[in-house]
C-alpha cells in the first residue's frame, strides 16, 4: 500500500469507522488505502491477505475478466462504476461475493486514482430472497 496517501480528517475518520469497504487505488491495480472493514471481511483475523498490495491479485478470475474489460473503460470515460457484482478472494481461499460503486478521482499531482466503495452481496440475496 502507498503509505503517503493523505485524507482530510474528516475523510478519514468516515474511512475508519465505515461499516462497508472502502478502498482507494491506480489505475494498475496497486492499492493505496484499504479499510478495516474490507481488511475483516477478507481476513480471518490471523491470516493476512497474501498480496495486500494488489487489486488484481484479491480478485476472482472472472473479476479480473471484468475489471480489465469493463471496469476500467467505465472509469475513464464515465468516471464511474454503479453496482457491480465481482468476487474477491479472502485469505483463507473462498471467494466473497461483493458489490462496488467505483469513481475516478485526481490526486494533487493531477494523477488518476480510483474509489471503491464495497458492500457484502450475501446479505443483499438473503434479503431480496426473503
Amino acid at each position: 500500500m502507498v503509505n503517503d496517501f493523505k485524507m482530510a480528517e474528516n475523510e478519514e475518520a468516515l474511512f475508519n469507522q465505515s461499516l462497508c469497504g472502502i478502498l482507494y487505488m491506480f489505475a494498475d491495480g496497486t492499492i493505496i488505502k484499504i479499510n478495516q472493514a474490507l481488511l475483516h471481511w477478507l481476513t480471518d483475523g490471523s491470516t493476512p491477505l497474501a498480496d495486500a498490495t494488489s487489486f488484481i491479485k484479491i480478485l476472482s478470475p472472472h473479476s479480473v475478466y471484468w475489471y480489465y474489460s469493463i471496469c476500467l473503460s467505465a472509469l475513464r470515460s464515465q468516471e464511474k462504476v454503479n453496482g457491480t457484482q465481482i468476487n474477491l478472494l479472502k485469505s483463507d481461499g473462498n471467494y466473497l461475493p461483493v458489490v462496488i460503486e467505483a469513481v475516478a478521482l485526481l490526486n494533487d499531482a493531477g494523477e488518476p486514482y480510483f474509489r471503491l466503495v464495497i458492500i457484502q452481496a450475501n446479505p443483499l440475496l438473503t434479503n431480496l430472497a426473503g
